[in-house]
């Protein structure tokens, strides 16, 4: 008795640019490590708002480190977006939540809705603040804006936002300090993002 051998079609593997494509993919897909794009630093001394623009459309997260803040005198500190038509999101139609921990005690402020969002509240002269803002993409139209920042009174500011309908995405993050005449006197912001 014989066998045959039939040969059977072989299948080739994936193309380079189907490779890289997976590559791509799987980058973008872990957290934190890689498939960000990080723009430069800024130094926020001197100003009262910074514009961190240059986001394409189709970010689906920002992240705003800011490190060794302080101001020069008491105020307030706000995010605005720019749509994706790159124009400035000021309606009042931010909703969200800041709770202010001091030790064990803990404050709360809401805005419903706000302006803006507060990401920390009645911050002072002349103290350490660091901390990070993230904006990840909520629904199709929409981000949700995270904080967590520490200042030099030993608090712990957290807060919690919806922007208002961006279109198909964000352009731009405005970072601004509430109160009229008060600027920044030390710090640095590193905005990054990704697909």
């Amino acid at each position: 008795m014989s066998f045959g051998f039939v040969p059977l079609p072989l299948k080739s593997g994936p193309t380079a640019a189907e490779v890289q494509a997976l590559i791509g993919t799987a980058l973008n897909a872990q957290d934190g490590k890689t498939g960000w794009v990080s723009g430069g630093v800024v130094n926020l001394a001197g100003n009262n708002f910074v514009d961190l623009v240059g986001i394409p459309v189709e970010a689906n997260a920002v992240q705003i480190s800011l490190q060794g803040i302080s101001t020069t005198g008491t105020s307030s500190m706000y995010v605005q977006v720019f749509n994706a038509s790159q124009t400035l999101v000021t309606a009042s139609a931010y909703y969200g939540y800041l709770n202010n921990l001091a030790g064990t005690a803990v404050t709360s402020f809401s805005q419903n809705p706000g302006n803006a969002c507060i990401v920390a509240g009645s911050l002072l002269a002349a103290n350490f603040v660091t901390g990070d803002v993230e904006l990840t993409r909520h629904i199709e139209t929409s981000f949700l804006v995270k904080s967590m920042i520490f200042d030099g009174l030993n608090r712990k500011m957290d807060a919690g936002h919806v922007t208002p309908s961006v279109g198909t995405g964000i352009t731009g993050v405005r970072l601004f300090l509430g109160t009229a005449g008060v600027n920044w006197d030390a710090g640095q912001a590193v905005m990054r993002w990704r697909k």
